[in-house]
């Protein structure tokens, strides 16, 4: 019985002594400081971008919204998404002089609209649910 428990000690023993040389083997975590976080405005001539990709957002344009063929002004109206209408964010921003642009689909109407002007924002984030 005493060699036993004699046997069991040493391999404590032992146990702690590799376990004391890895600890001293092994470097100290230090933190070094990092730089704080600048936040960088996705398009900075416009509002600050606010719709998600592969979110959904709502339209809350009154007079509805319109939807483009590609993601300027000068592109042709393929649509327009009335007030309230829930769309699903596929892409974007695309940053043009004066808006942030997102393609979006809402049923079978896909193309891009623009997410703020001067006179406010035209979408929203809609909550998940």
């Amino acid at each position: 019985m005493r060699s036993r428990l004699a046997i069991a000690v040493v391999c404590a023993a032992l146990l702690l002594a590799s376990h004391d040389i890895a600890a001293a083997q092994t470097p100290p975590v230090t933190a070094s400081p990092r730089p704080a976080a600048t936040p960088t405005l996705a398009c900075p001539s416009v509002a600050r971008t606010r719709l998600i990709v592969r979110e959904r957002a709502r339209v809350t344009e009154a007079d509805g919204l319109n939807v483009r063929q590609g993601a300027n002004t000068s592109a042709e109206v393929v649509g327009q998404i009335d007030d309230e209408a829930i769309v699903y964010v596929l892409e974007g921003p695309v940053c043009s002089a004066r808006y942030a642009w997102y393609r979006v689909v809402v049923g079978d109407l896909e193309g891009w609209i623009a997410e703020a002007g001067g006179d406010g924002y035209y979408v929203e984030v809609y909550p998940p649910g």
